[in-house]
């Protein structure tokens, strides 16, 4: 056979394109470039890949590639075009063609192992009507070429595929794991407030005055990488005022940073770049003249289809610098330094983010450890850890405690009764009053739930907390459990939890007896000052009252809030 030197030059140089569209680092990147590259062999207008799904025997788009950067119209009779091919998914080493052409739309099926992994359709330009067939000379050596490249691709989209389906069926427990490690490292300081705001305002500020600028600004995108978002914008005091506001993605200059070029862009002179955007000037009265723009990088963990992964960095906005003071360029030097504060900034972000999640994530866990040890005992009404844990951290803030012994506080009240998931359902169930043996079973809850956390590897993370666990049934005069601690032995946690427990008791209906009201249930505490109790925690649980953040009733579960306590701790 044959070959035209210029057409085998063209054969080779495809083959080496596509050679290098196999070297891509992830799914997404291949299918692209590979659809670029076809846009590139041929005179189609648009292209799109159509990924194929085993559990429904059908195909739907997952990308597309437009030839003139507008976005193209779904190809047509792209359905029956992939049914067609595919066969129900089958391979089409049968009657059904690996090209098909219906109308000016070209279908190629891509199949690996006799199993079908999507079909790539091309749009070609009006003059191909004829079914089945492509009659120019041209154009059908384009297209072969296009099929040629195609199945030397498709061993490399079949294993990107394989990938992609694997990390997506391991990500929600993959998820899961990297929540919980990161909990680990957020759990010692679950007092603190990351006040991200705060904290990348300063940063501009502080760029403003490096960089001698009228203004800054931070834009963030969202979650789906549609719309960029004004998360914080700063100025110096001659009137500039950038509202609040959400331009798409693709918008202006730091929308063609953020979602195109992720590279720094100067521009000193703004008039003259088709990317810029008045609205925002048109809206704050601010004029800019010129603009040094960043792409805001922070890392982000790249699951993988075991456990772990491994950090990679992403684009998650960006931030701009507006007009220098004395009207000169911005310069590379001007641009390397934004550069490293917008990284501050946006890991900043990513931190506050992280622990805003982690804070989700423990606290619905707490609640359901809690839930579940308070479903075990009817003998309290539901809620009681919930109260217990509003309670103490009332008398906590009565006695003046700092934020971080609050937090303890606020956790360990809320797992005081952990341990009662491992006492009998017959014990705690039983209506009428316990005997010596039941009530000895009963007093190992404390021990149980303390023994629960230490072997959860807890005992280092929630170390007062534990403390609240085991001791909140024992008493000042050495006779509580479960070992039999007095005084000063017993910690502020533990006492304040105890007086907490006591109070819910009281005011709420029991087996062998109805709800106290508020006065008789702060007589009770009084009779057991010293005793019991600390007098200290009664006299805070009282002064609370009185000024009416504790009521009788107490708020039910769904009325309380968990970050609503962390709210009004001072």
């Amino acid at each position: 056979m044959t070959t035209h030197p210029t057409t085998l030059a063209t054969l080779l140089d495809a083959i080496q394109q596509a050679n290098e569209v196999a070297l891509a680092d992830s799914p997404t990147a291949l299918l692209e470039q590979m659809l670029d590259l076809v846009l590139h062999l041929s005179d189609a207008h648009a292209a799109d890949f159509y990924a194929y799904d085993p559990a429904s025997g059908t195909c739907q788009p997952t990308t597309t590639r437009s030839a003139h950067g507008s976005p193209p119209h779904p190809p047509a009779h792209a359905d029956a075009l992939c049914a067609e091919l595919l066969q129900g998914g089958h391979a089409s080493t049968g009657p059904a063609p690996r090209l098909l052409q219906y109308g000016n739309t070209a279908a190629y099926a891509l199949v690996r192992d006799d199993r079908p992994l999507g079909v790539v359709l091309l749009t070609l330009p009006a003059t191909y009507t004829t079914l089945y067939h492509i009659h120019d000379a041209a154009a059908d050596s384009d297209l072969d070429l296009v099929q040629i490249v195609l199945e030397r691709l498709t061993p490399d989209i079949g294993r990107c595929l394989r990938i992609a389906a694997e990390i997506q069926r391991a990500e929600a427990q993959a998820q899961m794991n990297a929540r919980l490690k990161e909990l680990v490292s957020f759990i010692t300081s679950i007092s603190a407030t990351l006040e991200r705001d705060k904290l990348i305002k300063n940063i501009m500020d502080y760029a403003e005055r490096l960089l001698q600028v009228e203004a800054t600004s931070f834009w963030l995108l969202d979650k789906n990488g549609e719309r960029l978002e004004l998360l914080i914008a700063g100025g110096d005091n001659q009137g500039v005022d950038m509202p609040r506001v959400s331009i798409p993605a693709n918008t202006g200059i730091i929308g063609h940073v953020v979602t195109r070029s992720q590279c720094r862009e100067i521009v000193n002179d703004v008039r003259r770049s088709p990317y810029f955007h008045a609205n925002v000037d048109d809206e704050s009265g601010f004029v800019t003249r010129s603009i040094l723009c960043v792409p805001m990088h922070a890392p982000s963990i790249q699951r993988a289809a075991q456990q772990g992964g491994e950090i990679r960095e992403r684009v998650i906005g960006g931030a701009q610098a507006l007009n220098k003071r004395d009207g000169s360029d911005f310069t590379d030097e001007d641009a390397q330094l934004f550069e490293t504060l917008t990284r501050q900034a946006a890991i900043a972000f990513q931190f506050s983010q992280l622990f805003e999640e982690q804070e989700k994530l423990f606290w619905g866990i707490v609640r359901a450890v809690s839930t579940a040890a308070d479903l075990k005992d009817p003998s309290f009404s539901p809620g009681h850890s919930h109260r217990v844990a509003l309670l103490s951290v009332e008398i906590a803030r009565e006695l003046g405690c700092t934020d971080e012994v609050i937090a303890h506080v606020r956790i360990g009240s809320r797992l005081h009764d952990l341990g009662k998931v491992g006492v009998s359902d017959i014990i705690l169930g039983k209506k009428d009053r316990l005997n010596e043996e039941e009530m000895n079973e009963i007093r190992k809850h404390p021990q149980i739930g303390y023994d629960l956390l230490v072997q959860a590897g807890l005992s280092d993370l929630l170390e007062e907390e534990l403390r609240a666990v085991i001791e909140h049934h024992e008493r000042l005069d050495g006779n509580g459990y479960p070992h039999g601690l007095q005084g000063d032995q017993i910690s502020l946690i533990g006492r304040i939890v105890s007086v907490a427990d006591v109070f819910d008791a009281l005011t709420n209906d029991r087996p062998y007896r109805n709800a106290l009201t508020l006065e008789e249930t702060l007589a009770v505490l009084h009779d057991m000052i010293s005793g019991a109790l600390d007098p200290e925690c009664v006299a805070a649980l009282e002064r609370a009252c009185q000024q009416g953040r504790i009521r009788v009733p107490m708020p039910l579960p769904e009325e309380i809030d968990d970050y609503a306590v962390t709210a009004r701790v001072p």
